[in-house]
């Protein structure tokens, strides 16, 4: 009698506890997804700001001596490397598009040394120097034969506005400080997001042990086939053994070096090596 009363609470109680669980879960999601759409609402709202300092920019330089930017703005060049069109400058800034080799596009700013301000097709963002032309002397020759100056008079008009006391550089400080904040919120975004993931495959596998093992990328012992998916991904190689008590599997993952390998007894995790 003990025995089915105690039966009775578990069908009971743990579906419940359950429920409240995954009620959690989605309110996590539900204020991570929140946040998640202030923070890009905030980006736009940068990234028009960094448009606006751009315009100022290009004022304020059209005012100097020689600016660079006047010489070059509007030039078209040819990639000569394959390379990724950026948010910002930063290491870690979110990649827009791939440029390919041989595409064309147009300067926007002269930039630094290691980045510069391009346009193509409508999208506008920073290109790497080093990935794009392979040397900054390489980028020099390219834009001085398309505007028929010499490169004398490029590292002349950099030097005329290069000047830290310089409304140019002011200008240009305040945009990079912008750009560093439009980095700093899409990698937060990029952290919800998968934050957002992590919880969604938590309440997937009803929020176990197991289940928050095997969405933070870890196989244990006692896994379900699923789970070991989800943690690892599909196999590169299944090798099955049929017995009278059953079925083993042996699966394989990574490559010759650095080989990984999950066993499971009927469908169960048994056995990891790694």
């Amino acid at each position: 009698m003990k025995k089915a009363v105690f039966v009775l609470l578990l069908v009971l109680v743990v579906p419940n506890a359950l429920g409240q669980d995954v009620s959690h879960l989605r309110d996590q999601i539900e204020s991570l997804n929140q946040e998640t759409e202030d923070l890009r609402e905030e980006r736009i709202g940068l990234r028009s700001e960094v448009d606006s300092l751009e315009s100022l920019l290009i004022e304020v330089k059209a005012s100097d001596l020689v600016p660079v930017d006047s010489l070059v703005r509007g030039v078209k060049v040819r990639i000569r490397r394959t390379s990724s069109l950026t948010e910002s400058t930063g290491l870690r800034s979110e990649e827009i598009r791939q440029v390919e080799e041989g595409e064309e596009v147009k300067i926007i700013s002269y930039g630094e040394n290691s980045h510069m301000r391009v346009e193509i097709d409508g999208e506008r963002g920073w290109l790497r120097v080093l990935q794009a032309f392979r040397t900054t002397q390489t980028r020099d020759r390219l834009i001085a034969d398309a505007i028929g100056v010499e490169e004398s008079q490029l590292e002349e008009a950099k030097e005329a506005e290069d000047s830290p006391n310089s409304e140019a550089m002011r200008v240009r400080n305040e945009m990079r400080s912008k750009e560093n904040e439009i980095e700093t919120i899409s990698s937060q975004i990029r952290s919800n997001q998968r934050e957002v993931s992590r919880i969604e495959c938590r309440i997937r596998f009803n929020d176990t042990t197991l289940a928050i093992s095997a969405c933070r990328g870890s196989v244990a012992i006692g896994m379900r086939k699923a789970m070991v998916r989800e943690a690892w991904g599909s196999p590169q190689d299944v090798n099955r053994t049929r017995t009278a008590s059953g079925t083993r599997e042996q699966w394989v993952y990574g490559s010759i070096r650095n080989r990984r390998y999950v066993y499971f007894d009927d469908g169960v995790v048994t056995g990891i090596q790694d």
